[in-house]
């Protein structure tokens, strides 16, 4: 997302300005005081974000009998509440290849306060999986961002059609 000078109720937010975000669990989540403590230090871990950003960060994943389950944090930076609906995960190799791939619908996880982190298993089944062994380090989960509608011309079109046509 892009950094951009905004006025919030007399303060300013500098392009260079980070958000460390709030641990925040859903409100079905039974929580015992030991794994909070972890979800806690891991938050902690976790690098600091832009204002006005949506981030996922994944922290591990586990094998299941039918595929594996990737526990991650999903980040705002938003100063409002947020609530993602359908969307789809790519697991990526650090080389940036995809090892897996899911779509969900993200409402299961609730509304996301303003400026928090929630922590969330997501579970990848064989066949959303591209490789037959996912690396145990370097790697990362991330949101699939579409390319903007873009026009394919002709290079004949493209060379006599003004910028406005296209």
């Amino acid at each position: 997302m892009k950094n951009e000078r905004t006025n919030m109720r007399k303060n300013t937010i500098h392009e260079n300005q980070t958000i460390k975000t709030k641990l925040s669990f859903h409100p079905s989540w039974n929580i015992k005081p030991e794994e909070r403590y972890v979800f806690m230090f891991k938050n902690n871990q976790c690098p600091p974000l832009a204002p006005n950003q949506i981030s996922i960060y994944g922290l591990d994943w586990a094998p299941q009998e039918d595929g594996i389950v990737v526990t991650a944090f999903i980040r705002s930076s938003l100063s409002q509440s947020i609530q993602i609906g359908q969307t789809t995960l790519l697991l990526l190799s650090s080389q940036g290849e995809i090892l897996g791939r899911k779509t969900m619908d993200l409402s299961v996880i609730g509304e996301l306060p303003p400026n928090s982190s929630r922590p969330w298993r997501f579970h990848f089944s064989p066949t959303e999986l591209f490789v037959q062994k996912l690396p145990k380090e370097d790697w990362k989960i991330a949101f699939e961002l579409k390319p903007k509608h873009q026009l394919d011309l002709d290079d004949s079109w493209e060379q006599n059609l003004s910028s406005e046509a296209k």
